[in-house]
């Protein structure tokens, strides 16, 4: 591809180019911050024309380049940015038709539509700015994390926990099956680290005569034995 690009730039410069001016100046290698800021700055038109991308930067370093709102930026819409940058003249970067369509158009755009098109853009991103970004996102995944626990619990409510509790306290006898990780202790990565702090809600249970509690667990009986020893003889 790099092979194809050399050759179609040389033969473009070679056909439209004079001794003092080419139509492409074309860079393959890292520019310095201040020389690629120089760059944004002269350049009345960018094309920016990823095929996907997480988080694209040169749009809007390009934006912010422009303190007086004189550009035109094209923008591939399969560019992460382009959600956030929808008043740029957003293209298909595969429909080549479109792109060209897309240059005709920014090369007579007029000034009072790249305002109209630009100011927005760029009072967005002066607002949301890094520091911003970063607690949105960890935001973000605060409140998913916490939907999440939500919903691997599941709580009995209203008219089934009435049920329940109604049921409870009017049977003479209860079986009583407990699973232990998830249910008496939370999870762990680490099977040692599940061993309870307190056994406060088996004593609960089986203090009371009606009552058969059973631990149900797939780890090995000596272990339980170890950690269920504060428990009353009736749970087992």
């Amino acid at each position: 591809m790099k092979h194809e690009l050399d050759e179609l730039v040389g033969q473009i410069n070679g056909a439209y180019g004079s001794m003092d001016w080419v139509p492409i100046l074309y860079r393959y290698r890292p520019l310095a911050f201040t020389e690629l800021l120089a760059l944004y700055s002269i350049a009345p038109i960018a094309l920016i024309t990823p095929l996907g991308d997480g988080m694209n930067m040169v749009a809007k370093e390009y934006l912010a380049s422009k303190p007086d709102g004189m550009a035109v930026l094209i923008l591939s819409e399969m560019a992460g940015a382009a959600r956030e940058l929808g008043e740029a003249v957003l293209i298909n970067p595969n429909h080549r038709k479109e792109i060209a369509e897309a240059l005709h158009e920014a090369v007579q755009m007029s000034p009072e539509e790249q305002l109209r098109r630009n100011r927005p853009m760029q009072d967005r991103l002066r607002s949301y700015d890094d520091k911003r970004w970063v607690s949105n996102f960890l935001g973000s995944l605060s409140r998913v994390k916490g939907r999440q626990g939500k919903l691997a619990t599941h709580h009995l409510a209203g008219a089934l926990r009435d049920s329940f509790s109604t049921a409870y306290h009017g049977a003479r006898r209860r079986l009583i099956l407990l699973d232990y990780d998830g249910t008496l202790v939370p999870f762990h990565s680490q099977p040692h680290l599940a061993a309870p702090d307190a056994l406060l809600l088996l004593e609960r249970l089986t203090h009371n005569e009606r009552n058969h509690v059973f631990i149900i667990s797939g780890r090995d009986r000596e272990t339980l034995d170890e950690w269920s020893g504060q428990a009353p003889p009736d749970a087992a």
